[in-house]
């Protein structure tokens, strides 16, 4: 009886390992490159968000660097962000394509270069009056 109880065990181990598991539908998980991928566009993001606030917050002037010392172009400024942005996309499609979940820091750094880019139209609005 007891080589029964074990091929029984050992044949209800295998029916519970065989049983679909219920997937949930967004995984989130961080692998190296898409860690770096996401910290490097979530710091972008937000140093770029920081600076374009600070701007609409103090009024964007020409002669503003005479006072403060030197203040980033807006282009260059704008082309962080983007650089940001791509870069949170590609930390989401990484982690998509390779296992099928999402990267949360890459997913906060392209939050982030969306709200940049968003606040830095305004920006540039103001600057062109």
């Amino acid at each position: 009886m007891h080589a029964d109880q074990n091929y029984l065990q050992l044949l209800l181990k295998l029916a519970e390992a065989n049983q679909p598991s219920k997937k949930r539908w967004i995984k989130f998980r961080e692998t190296l490159d898409t860690a770096i991928l996401g910290t490097i566009s979530t710091s972008v993001g937000t140093v770029a968000l920081i600076v374009v606030i600070w701007w609409l917050a103090t009024g964007y002037k020409e002669g503003l660097h005479d006072r403060l010392g030197p203040v980033p172009d807006l282009g260059i400024m704008g082309i962080a962000v983007i650089v940001g942005e791509g870069l949170g996309l590609a930390g989401l499609a990484l982690g998509k394509l390779r296992d099928g979940t999402i990267s949360p820091l890459s997913a906060i750094g392209t939050i982030v270069g969306l709200i940049g880019l968003y606040f830095g139209q305004f920006v540039v609005v103001s600057h062109l009056r």
